[in-house]
């Protein structure tokens, strides 16, 4: 059991992964284990950091549907460097059936989260400021790079006044042209609002036991009294984040109601 120890855990590791738009959604790299990866229907990865932060089993098993980008996450570089070739590895990754891709970097906040954040604003014409809310009640813990998110502001503020300059339509629904989406799911912002990273039954649920490899490896932590890759029957079950996003672990009862 990791009693005593579980606020060592870094808090990215805490919340669960956000809902950008449906069939896009945003966590970490440690988060993409085989359970997650089938029961959050995730049929593509575009890993925003290096691949060392994506588990190996994923690009080795499915190189054709992961991307990495070698995004450096820092106040002295432009994120959007990165975003001509992620804007077309997700467009081209959406139109492949119906399944989710999975947009993650190290953390799971600032790499992953502002490129996602300038793709929906930009393809679907959500607005910034709502979006940025909207994820940020299921994560907590995106965007925290500042110079990231001035960036991305000012793009999509850019691209908004250049639509309006040349007339286009900015308010029309950009899947129902493209296809990027299966019908019976919502478009827009209230579709982000209502459904977003709600899993019925603990679905995408990740627990200690599914993060056990990570947290000995990195940050040293153990199951008291168990040798390095020990199970445990109480790990196992413990879970590490919450599906709606409403709680944080706690040492003695997990997420807070």
């Amino acid at each position: 059991m990791y009693r005593g120890q579980l606020s060592l855990i870094p808090d990215y590791l805490r919340y669960p992964a956000a809902w950008f738009y449906p069939r896009i959604l945003v966590g970490p790299g440690a988060f993409l284990t085989q359970r997650f990866v089938a029961e959050m229907n995730i049929t593509h990865v575009i890993n925003c950091a290096s691949d060392g932060d994506c588990p190996e089993w994923f690009p080795d098993r499915y190189p054709e549907k992961y991307l990495c980008l070698d995004a450096i996450d820092s106040p002295f570089v432009n994120i959007l460097d990165w975003y001509p070739k992620f804007e077309a590895k997700l467009h081209e990754f959406l139109r492949v059936g119906s399944g989710v891709v999975y947009v993650h970097c190290q953390a799971g906040m600032n790499r992953s989260g502002s490129l996602a954040m300038a793709y929906v604003c930009k393809n679907f014409h959500l607005p910034f400021e709502e979006v940025l809310v909207a994820v940020k009640k299921q994560r907590p813990v995106l965007l925290q790079n500042l110079v990231f998110m001035n960036q991305v502001r000012e793009f999509i503020n850019g691209y908004i006044s250049r639509s309006k300059d040349t007339r286009l339509d900015v308010d029309r629904v950009h899947d129902r042209d493209s296809g990027l989406f299966t019908p019976d799911h919502r478009s827009g912002l209230e579709g982000l609002i209502v459904h977003a990273g709600q899993p019925e039954d603990g679905a995408g649920t990740i627990t200690l036991h599914d993060l056990r490899p990570l947290l000995e490896e990195r940050f040293g932590i153990r199951g008291e009294g168990e040798p390095a890759g020990g199970e445990s029957k109480e790990d196992r079950g413990r879970p590490a984040t919450q599906p709606s996003g409403a709680g944080v672990l706690h040492e003695e009862h997990g997420p807070a109601q």
